[in-house]
C-alpha cells in the first residue's frame, strides 16, 4: 500500500531543486572565475573565451537538470553531469602534466579551462553526497586494463 504524499513534499522537493540551481548559478561562481582567470598568464581574449566556455558548460548542466522533474532522475542527472565535468577536468590535467613534463610549459587555454572547470566541480561536489563523490572518483581514477 502506498502512503499518501505529505502536503509539504512537493514544496520541499521544489525547494531542494531550487537550492541546486541557486548553487550552480550563484554570482560568486562568476566572480571566482574572473579572479582565477586573471591570475593565469594568458591574453584577455583567452580569459574571455575560457570564461564563456565554462559558463556554457554550467548553463548546459543547469538546463539538463531543469529538464528533469523527478527527484531520483535529478540525482542521477546530477551525478552523470558531474562525471562528465570531472572527466573533462582529468583530461585537461593529464594533458597539462605531459606538456609540462615534455615541453616545460602548458597551453594557457588548457590551464584556464582546467582551473575554471575545477571551480565548477567544487560547486557540484557540494550538491552530491560524500559517498557519491568518492564512488565516482574511485571509478574515474581506476586504470583501464588495456
Amino acid at each position: 500500500m502506498t502512503t499518501p504524499a505529505s502536503p509539504h513534499s512537493d514544496h520541499d522537493e521544489k525547494a531542494a531543486f531550487e537550492a541546486i540551481f541557486d548553487a550552480l548559478e550563484a554570482p560568486e561562481i562568476d566572480v571566482a572565475w574572473k579572479n582565477t582567470a586573471a591570475e593565469i598568464d594568458a591574453t584577455p581574449e583567452m580569459r574571455k573565451e575560457a570564461i564563456a566556455w565554462v559558463r556554457n558548460h554550467r548553463n548546459f548542466f543547469v538546463q539538463a537538470l531543469r529538464d528533469v522533474n523527478d527527484p531520483i532522475d535529478l540525482r542521477l542527472t546530477l551525478a552523470l553531469r558531474y562525471i562528465e565535468l570531472k572527466s573533462v577536468w582529468i583530461q585537461f590535467n593529464t594533458t597539462i602534466n605531459y606538456c609540462l613534463m615534455n615541453k616545460g610549459e602548458a597551453d594557457p587555454r588548457s590551464l584556464l579551462c582546467s582551473s575554471l572547470i575545477s571551480q565548477l566541480l567544487i560547486s557540484v561536489e557540494s550538491l552530491l553526497k560524500p559517498e557519491e563523490v568518492e564512488q565516482i572518483s574511485n571509478f574515474l581514477n581506476t586504470p583501464i586494463n588495456v
